[in-house]
């Protein structure tokens, strides 16, 4: 089994709520059933990317917090 597929335990598991427009949450839902996938699914991996892409910002952070 795969990182992405994996169950998690109840106790990693947690929601986060995001608010938005009727009309974008109806607009993403339907772009996610097209590539044949959940709403849950496709957040999850643009959070992925979105850690993979910007994880430089998290280091020069905790680079600064030790040169300080």
């Amino acid at each position: 089994m795969t990182k992405d597929t994996r169950k998690m335990d109840e106790s990693e598991e947690i929601r986060y709520q995001v608010r938005m427009p009727k009309e974008l949450k109806n607009a993403f839902l339907r772009v996610a059933e097209a590539r044949d996938e959940t709403g849950a699914q496709a957040v999850r991996g643009m959070i992925r990317e979105y850690i993979q892409e910007h994880k430089d910002a998290l280091q020069r952070s905790v680079l600064d917090e030790i040169e300080s």
